[in-house]
């Protein structure tokens, strides 16, 4: 397996760069938001996980990593 494809699957990449941890309290105010119509109800987030947010802000939430 060369270096770049073991990096992409060893790490989480986007844009080409790693993505970086950030822990839900660190999100700021100017994250993406999630749009709902009238009563939809919002998928609950498991303590578990943890998110990762790309410097072009692309965020991923991965409920096995934690």
């Amino acid at each position: 397996m060369d270096s770049a494809l073991a990096r992409t699957v060893l790490e989480y990449v986007h844009c080409g760069d790693v993505m970086q941890p950030v822990a839900p309290g660190e999100l700021p105010i100017t994250a993406p938001l999630m749009v709902l119509l009238p009563g939809t109800v919002p998928p609950e987030r498991e303590e578990e996980t943890r998110t990762y947010r790309c410097a072009c802000g692309f965020t991923l939430d991965d409920p096995t990593a934690a």
